[in-house]
């Protein structure tokens, strides 16, 4: 009797986990927008349970949803059309740069510089390396060019993919802000732990969500403020444009909104800007990058009790793996696995 009740608990087991991975890899191509669904309802819920006590009624988080989309995606997609229009425009321009020898012409400049004359007379002359650098310029360009036409196009093809994943991105957006407490409730009742593992690992999830959604999107907001006050202080174009896209860039890491503020800074030393150049160098590296380096590891590191350097290295492999998702899924990821990690060390190792 006891071997027939094993047999039948490791078939429905198997079964059970087999019908679960047909349903993920049915889901699969939906990943990014249930994501970022999640994700969108997880950061306005509480806002929607105090719409709640005002405006009774089901259709309130289709109209919230429906406001969240089109205040996020607006701007990102009027910034992705400038900014495309921008890079070809910029392909463009370098072309006709390596066409006309501007690149020889702003290294020369840049060599009579004082600070480069006095550092040739003490240290190295350049002459050794000065055709190689024009030669690593023009084929830089060329492969960024063909890089952002090759993009462009991806762009262009994958607008019907992208309206898709948009509207269901919206419509589970509703969904979660409607129904998210029955989805947790069920994900949590099916965790097969005892309550006590499961309350510290939830609670854990929901911790490190939290704080990765305020982290990531607070220094985002003081960075993409900070580089557009800056363009505007510095006069340079589209500054509105630039604290958007420096927004999305601080996702990444370390050197993401260099990213952004790197390819102004080299395209106004080679028109001979040199003193905007320079100012939005010291300002790119020691206030817009030197605010993800505060900011992250204070709001993020601390409730997370992860170390910054693996939060980094974490982040940028969880941006190379899922995508821009990663940034958020991958410090969550690893706040989980040390939350399993805590948990097992005390239930199976006896140890505090």
């Amino acid at each position: 009797m006891r071997a027939s009740n094993w047999i039948v608990s490791v078939f429905f087991i198997g079964f059970f986990l087999w019908v679960a991975a047909l349903v993920l890899k049915i889901f699969s191509p939906f990943y990014e927008p249930i994501f970022w669904a999640a994700l969108l309802a997880y950061a306005f819920y509480p806002i929607h349970g105090r719409l709640l006590k005002w405006v009774k009624g089901e259709w309130l988080a289709v109209f919230l949803s429906i406001f969240l989309i089109l205040v996020l995606m607006t701007p990102f997609v009027l910034m992705l059309l400038k900014l495309s229009g921008q890079a070809l425009t910029a392909v463009q321009d370098m072309t006709q740069a390596v066409r006309h020898g501007e690149f020889e012409t702003s290294i020369r400049d840049l060599r009579s510089l004082p600070l480069v004359v006095w550092f040739e007379a003490r240290f190295i002359k350049l002459d050794q390396y000065e055709q190689q650098l024009i030669d690593w310029l023009a084929n830089s360009s060329q492969a960024v060019g063909t890089f952002v036409l090759l993009k462009a196009g991806e762009l262009t093809r994958n607008v019907a993919g992208f309206l898709v994943a948009t509207f269901i991105c919206l419509w589970l957006t509703a969904v979660f802000l409607k129904d998210g407490h029955t989805v947790y409730n069920f994900i949590y009742r099916i965790v097969p732990m005892e309550e006590e593992d499961r309350k510290t690992i939830f609670a854990g999830i929901s911790e490190s969500f939290s704080a990765v959604i305020r982290g990531q999107l607070l220094t985002a907001c003081v960075q993409g403020l900070v580089a557009a006050v800056i363009f505007e202080l510095l006069g340079l174009p589209v500054p509105l444009l630039i604290g958007i896209a420096t927004f999305a860039a601080s996702m990444i890491p370390l050197f993401g909104t260099a990213l952004i503020w790197a390819p102004f800074a080299v395209n106004l030393a080679m028109h001979h800007d040199y003193k905007r150049a320079v100012i939005l160098t010291l300002c790119g590296i020691f206030i817009i990058s030197l605010i993800d380096n505060l900011l992250k590891p204070w709001i993020i590191g601390d409730k997370t009790k992860l170390p910054y350097s693996l939060l980094c290295l974490g982040i940028l492999g969880g941006v190379k793996m899922f995508g821009f998702s990663g940034a958020f899924l991958a410090p969550v990821l690893m706040a989980l696995f040390f939350s399993l990690a805590r948990v097992y060390r005390q239930k199976y190792l006896n140890q505090a």
